[in-house]
C-alpha cells in the first residue's frame, strides 16, 4: 500500500505545483498592475502545502511523529484554501448578479462570471482571463486533493513507517 500513497503524493505535488505557479503568477500580475487586494491566506497556504508535499515525498523522517498531527497540519492550510477560494467564487457570482441587474436593464446584455468572452479578450488578454479563472478554482481543487491524501494516509498508514525507539 505505501506505493499507492507515494503515487498519490506525487500527483498531489503536481497539483500543488500548478496551484503554486498560478497563485504566484496572479500575485505578480496583480502587483504589477497596482492592485492591493491580495489574499495572503491563499498565498501562504499554497506555499506551505507545496513545501510539505515535497518534504513528505523525499524525506524518510515524518514531519510530525504522529499521523494525526500530520493530518491536522495538512488540513489547516487545505481548509484555508477551500474557504478563501469559495469566498472568491461567491464574490464573483454576487458581482455577476449585480452587473446583470444593471446591464439587463440598461443595455440588454448579460454577464457570465466564468467565461472570458464578455470583454472581447483577444491575444494576451485571453491569457489574463484564464489566469484569473485558474486563480479562482486552482486553490479549491488543491484543497480537495490534500483532503483526499490526508484521508488515504489516515486509513492506510504512513508512507514510511516509523522505526521503533529503543
Amino acid at each position: 500500500m505505501p506505493r499507492a500513497i507515494l503515487v498519490l503524493r506525487i500527483w498531489l505535488a503536481f497539483v500543488c505545483l500548478f496551484n503554486f505557479a498560478v497563485v504566484n503568477t496572479y500575485y505578480g500580475m496583480s502587483g504589477g498592475l497596482g492592485s492591493r487586494g491580495a489574499d495572503y491566506g491563499i498565498l501562504i497556504s499554497s506555499i506551505l502545502l507545496f513545501l510539505s508535499c515535497l518534504y513528505s515525498i523525499w524525506d524518510k523522517k515524518p514531519l510530525a511523529g504522529n499521523k494525526y498531527i500530520r493530518a491536522l497540519l495538512m488540513l489547516i492550510p487545505a481548509l484555508a484554501l477551500i474557504g478563501c477560494s469559495s469566498y472568491l467564487v461567491h464574490l464573483q457570482i454576487t458581482m455577476a448578479d449585480f452587473y446583470n441587474e444593471y446591464l439587463q436593464k440598461n443595455q440588454g446584455i448579460s454577464y457570465n462570471p466564468f467565461t472570458c468572452d464578455f470583454y472581447g479578450y483577444e491575444g494576451s488578454g485571453i491569457g489574463l482571463c484564464f489566469l484569473v479563472q485558474s486563480y479562482n478554482f486552482a486553490p479549491f481543487i488543491t484543497g480537495v486533493f490534500v483532503i483526499i491524501e490526508v484521508l488515504v494516509t489516515l486509513l492506510m498508514g504512513l508512507l514510511y513507517p516509523s522505526k521503533p525507539e529503543h
